[in-house]
């Protein structure tokens, strides 16, 4: 490594999808052995107890890990819109500061109605391999080429996209042989105890999408280790993401007998948000969900989230065994979390409760602080500000602040006084209006476009969200002063927050 590489560290960023914070280990989750290799780079490093997305959706939340930006500025509150040129990425500037810049995984910046793009450049990385939830592409390439055996089974779990017809770059009509494949080997899986959402891989762990990911990363850091110029590696999984399918022989480690229960749901259907009981009427079948339904689902989400706990821990042993550590900060945090049956609901979107909204964040690396947790306010927002103070870059103005790293900062900085969290047309109806002020002091309002129902709970004595406080006479002053509290957030990003 050259002397002007040595000043700088590489930077390792990990991401996974739909994992929240409260289910890894080193954030209080209930259920043993979903994370090791977390808690091992939480014990390494930095862990920041109250880490916010500014958006629950993929893509955008994305966005605003790549260029600082909250969806109100950037406008990207939505998935399937490509990102605005005249704000750059980290990736644009790091490139410009030296870095080599490589990507392998998923992405969500290019819409997955498109066939996953094998450039982008447009978007500062040097070298890319993307696999999305769609599955097609390079992962589902490799399996045909070197495990011919298994292609029909993996083409079965790919989504059957528009291009199907007509599948770069020969043109081949896969339809048909999809719904083959499809009907094979995924349909019966889906049969009860198991559901749609819910059920085993066809696959053998070796020749999952997440190993490959880790395996295609892994090969990267031999290649970008031989250069003198430092490195950034964005590695980013597309797992747990829903459907909830690990590999069988993980599945099998977490038995849904041992599961604890989901948290309660403490809305009322007559009285509560349209949004909640339109999703439990529309999607998955929820209304024939029993308790024993919903243990296994989340059995088999706690499975997806080791899984690629593994191949996180895969990764960092490559960095080990190449020499690489002492040189290397690596980054882990997730786009959003997954609420598992929480408060009767899945996934994510206009729910803004804890197992959606606050992400993992974990820093380890030279110059950072080890086994150190931080509980002020943090943000997807301030990321960017993090990596390029890593390089020795000026972040200029920016929404967000570096997440504090040093034991000096970490004794003195408080965080954000608040964070804003937003939700714009994603997974009920295009009338989706959601939004969100949390506070430094532990409170969360939630309104909802055009509905009296509103969502007020103190996260520090009711961590689990029961107590709905927003109609409470004694709290009707707290309601309007965070009311327009979260005004003027959406209406100057930029400027609230500061301390």
């Amino acid at each position: 490594m050259s002397e002007q590489a040595g000043k700088r560290p590489n930077i390792v960023v990990i991401l996974a999808d739909q994992w929240a914070a409260g289910s890894v280990g080193a954030y209080g989750c209930d259920v043993p052995g979903v994370s090791p290799s977390l808690d091992s780079l939480a014990e390494d490093g930095v862990t920041y107890l109250r880490h916010y997305t500014p958006i629950p959706i993929c893509g955008p939340s994305r966005n605003a890990i790549m260029n600082g930006r909250s969806p109100i500025v950037s406008g990207m509150v939505a998935n399937d819109v490509e990102p605005r040129p005249d704000m750059p990425f980290f990736t644009h500037e790091l490139r410009k500061a030296g870095y080599r810049t490589t990507g392998i995984g998923k992405f969500h910046f290019t819409p997955h109605t498109n066939y996953p793009p094998t450039d982008l450049d447009h978007l500062g990385f040097d070298h890319v391999e993307v696999t999305e939830d769609t599955r097609h592409g390079p992962w589902l390439d490799w399996i045909e080429s070197e495990h011919p055996e298994y292609y029909d089974r993996a083409l079965a779990t790919a989504w059957p996209m528009p291009y199907l017809s007509e599948v770069p770059p020969d043109g081949r009509d896969l339809t048909n042989e999809w719904q083959r494949a499809h009907d094979a080997h995924v349909k019966p899986l889906m049969q009860a105890p198991n559901r749609r959402i819910f059920r085993p891989s066809p696959l053998p762990a070796e020749l999952q999408q997440s190993t490959w990911i880790a395996d295609r990363a892994i090969a990267q850091l031999d290649e970008l280790r031989e250069s003198e110029d430092p490195f950034l590696l964005y590695v980013s999984f597309v797992d747990p993401h829903d459907p909830y399918d690990p590999p069988a022989e993980w599945a099998e480690r977490f038995d849904w007998r041992s599961i604890p229960d989901p948290i309660p749901q403490e809305w009322d259907r007559a009285t509560g948000p349209w949004q909640y009981a339109a999703f439990q009427d529309e999607k998955f079948e929820l209304s024939t969900f029993d308790r024993e339904t919903w243990l296994r689902l989340r059995a088999a989400y706690f499975a997806s989230c080791a899984f690629v706990d593994h191949q996180i821990g895969r990764i960092r042993e490559a960095l080990s065994e190449r020499g690489l550590v002492e040189d290397t900060v690596v980054i882990f945090t997730t786009d959003h979390g997954d609420v598992i049956g929480d408060h009767g609901l899945l996934m994510k979107g206009p729910w803004h409760y804890d197992k959606t909204v606050r992400c993992p964040m974990i820093v380890a690396g030279p110059g950072v602080a080890q086994g150190r947790r931080f509980d002020g306010l943090t943000s997807h927002l301030d990321v960017r500000p993090l990596v390029l103070e890593l390089a020795g870059v000026d972040a200029g103005d920016s929404e967000g602040r570096a997440l504090p790293i040093r034991e000096s900062t970490l004794d003195t900085e408080r965080g954000h006084e608040r964070v804003a969290i937003e939700t714009n047309t994603s997974y009920v109806a295009p009338a989706d209006q959601v939004r969100t002020i949390i506070t430094a002091d532990g409170w969360r309002l939630t309104v909802f476009c055009d509905q009296a129902y509103g969502e007020l709970f103190n996260l520090k004595v009711d961590p689990d969200e029961q107590t709905n406080l927003y109609d409470d006479p004694d709290h009707m002053g707290l309601r309007l002063r965070l009311t327009e509290e979260l005004v003027a957030a959406m209406a100057a990003p930029a400027v609230v927050g500061r301390t």
